[in-house]
């Protein structure tokens, strides 16, 4: 097959390619309308139709999320015969185009297509069936401006050798375009985003532990599994439903102690009372708290009054404070009936001289003694 393509067509696709190489970079990713207009012409190689002069071209397409787009085409000319008679040419099209990913500022791609070739002229008009296959290069002068060499190989049913439709043309890009100009660091974090090295099911992006065993179940953040939530894994736990407050070793048990342990409390009353004034709570919470370290202490509320009054008086009186304080540890502070008892001893036990208020008042207070002489857990 023979093809004279005239200097007409040659120097402007030279001139063409080489404005390329200056212009901007290509996209990586396109989806959208892409419309285009320019200059084509139509060379045959049947002896009886001469080359023909320059005509248009316009097409409309559709580029998709990937290397393919779809195209409809439409060219036009009108070449002089050897006899000197002027005809019409059109060319109508459909194709479909596969691009070459590159990193420069061109993309190249191939074409396959079909559709109607026309002759209009010396008083006949005849349509043709064709087939073809075409290549062409998309230089992008900006992220939407494309400058396009193209050429297009047809067979017609009513020819008997192929002929080429050559064109140039300029085309703009309506819709997404993600640029290739976007820093190479993104691409190096989305693709370690992409790796999994310790196979756990979480890729490095997002792996805060990125050296777990193999088999060991992870969160999402690709750490192993801690259930009970003491500090230590669950592929490493031996004791895996340790209580949340309690300290434990590396094993992920408690922390056991053997030991006698107590503590003081005390709460002042007022003269011939036993009610317990608010301000005295927060140090019967201490209680409740130290005895939540030691699952087996128990308390004992000694209540005591000053020296005032009848000896049997103040030994009811006592009573009724240390039960007033062993009422506000079980309903206030939760702690287990059967862990608290309570005892009055009245004016027995004085610890400050009653020649001064401050002492009367020293003596009217309670006492609470916890104890454990028993194994602990120790609490963190």
């Amino acid at each position: 097959m023979e093809f004279v393509m005239s200097k007409k067509i040659i120097a402007p696709l030279a001139v063409a390619i080489a404005a390329i190489t200056s212009a901007a970079d290509a996209a990586d990713v396109r989806e959208g309308i892409e419309l285009g207009a320019g200059i084509s012409r139509f060379s045959f190689a049947d002896e009886e139709v001469m080359e023909g002069d320059f005509g248009g071209k316009v097409f409309a397409g559709y580029r998709f999320a990937n290397p393919w787009s779809i195209e409809l085409n439409y060219a036009r000319a009108t070449p002089q015969l050897d006899s000197g008679d002027g005809i019409k040419i059109a060319q109508t099209y459909a194709s479909a185009l596969y691009h070459f990913k590159t990193d420069e500022s061109y993309e190249p791609y191939i074409s396959v297509g079909a559709g109607q070739l026309t002759f209009d002229g010396m008083g006949v008009s005849d349509d043709s069936s064709l087939v073809g296959v075409g290549a062409g290069i998309k230089g992008y002068i900006s992220d939407r401006i494309t400058f396009r060499p193209d050429f297009f190989i047809a067979s017609a049913q009513e020819l008997e050798k192929p002929h080429l439709l050559s064109s140039i043309t300029f085309s703009y890009f309506f819709g997404n375009v993600s640029s290739s100009a976007a820093p190479s660091s993104a691409k190096t974090v989305a693709a370690a985003k992409m790796v999994d090295s310790d196979k756990d099911g979480v890729q490095d992006g997002n792996d805060a532990c990125p050296n777990t065993p193999a088999g060991v179940k992870v969160n999402a953040k690709g750490c192993a599994l801690d259930s009970d939530q003491d500090g230590v894994a669950d592929h490493k736990d031996s004791c895996p439903n340790t209580a949340m407050h309690l300290k434990v070793d590396a094993k992920g048990c408690p922390v056991q102690l053997s030991e006698s342990v107590s503590i003081d409390l005390k709460v002042n009353f007022d003269s011939n009372s036993s009610v317990v004034k608010p301000e005295y709570f927060a140090e019967i919470r201490k209680v409740a708290d130290f005895m939540a370290q030691y699952e087996n202490s128990v308390v004992v509320i000694e209540g005591h009054t000053d020296t005032r009054g009848a000896a049997a008086y103040n030994k009811s009186l006592s009573q009724k404070r240390a039960d007033a304080v062993a009422a506000v540890l079980v309903s206030e502070m939760n702690v287990a009936k059967r862990r608290v008892t309570s005892v009055g001893y009245g004016e027995e036990q004085p610890i400050a001289d009653e020649s001064t208020r401050e002492g009367l008042v020293a003596n009217r207070r309670v006492v609470a003694k916890v104890s454990a002489s028993v194994t602990k857990l120790e609490q963190k």
